[in-house]
């Protein structure tokens, strides 16, 4: 079974770790999982030997328990005025942000899925908890178009119970990174938060999936009489 000894915010990074492990007998893979995000797989096997060999180097103050490796504790490595469990707080900040990044993402693409059409004598606009499709064009920062004369609301359209939406993992490391909440932190600190965060969560994976829910109107062009 494979276990990530982290995630690092720069390839170099990554490489001089598995260098390290590699030197030592221990067989490790960099792997590409977005930007900023770069994780280091070993087999869980070889866990306490990497532990020993990434202490040696610096790269880790102390054991994560349980006999595990793990990047939990940077401190030694990263310019971070905080405890360890100051460090555990903003991980679970970020995988909160995350959740919640994931929603407003899903929320955003079925708006502009479900108010998408092509047809000139209709008018749809669907709205997923505040995020706004009209048209198939998702309303930011500007006011939603007013209903254009002419047209009529019909008896289509209603609530949307639940829609399954994809997310890409790479938008929501985006996203969260660029969250004025974290902007308090050092970058290279809140990159490997992020990074490694995103790839407990994720693992490899490129897309998360959630469910969402919301409503439309439809409208229709009159006939002239």
């Amino acid at each position: 079974m494979e276990e990530v000894v982290g995630s690092f915010p720069y390839e170099e990074w990554a490489n001089e770790v598995q260098d390290a492990l590699s030197g030592k007998g221990v067989m490790a893979e960099v792997v590409y999982a977005g930007p900023r995000a770069y994780p280091v797989y070993i087999d869980s096997r070889d866990s306490k030997k990497a532990q020993e060999v990434l202490a040696d180097i610096g790269y880790m103050n102390c054991s994560t328990g349980g006999g595990h490796l793990g990047l939990g504790n940077v401190l030694g490595w990263f310019p971070f005025d905080g405890t360890e469990e100051d460090y555990e707080e903003l991980e679970g900040d970020v995988s909160q942000a995350m959740d919640k990044m994931v929603e407003k993402l899903a929320n955003a693409s079925a708006a502009q899925a479900w108010s998408n059409n092509e047809d000139r004598d209709m008018f749809v606009v669907a709205d997923f908890d505040g995020q706004i499709g009209v048209n198939g064009d998702l309303i930011i920062n500007r006011p939603v178009p007013p209903v254009p004369e002419g047209f009529r609301r019909t008896n289509e359209g209603g609530r949307i119970p639940v829609v399954e939406e994809e997310v890409s993992v790479e938008f929501v490391v985006r996203g969260v990174l660029q969250d004025p909440e974290f902007a308090k932190y050092e970058k290279a600190l809140i990159e490997q938060v992020v990074n490694k965060v995103a790839v407990q969560k994720y693992l490899r994976k490129g897309v998360t999936y959630t469910t969402v829910s919301g409503e439309s109107e439809i409208y229709r062009k009159v006939e002239d009489a």
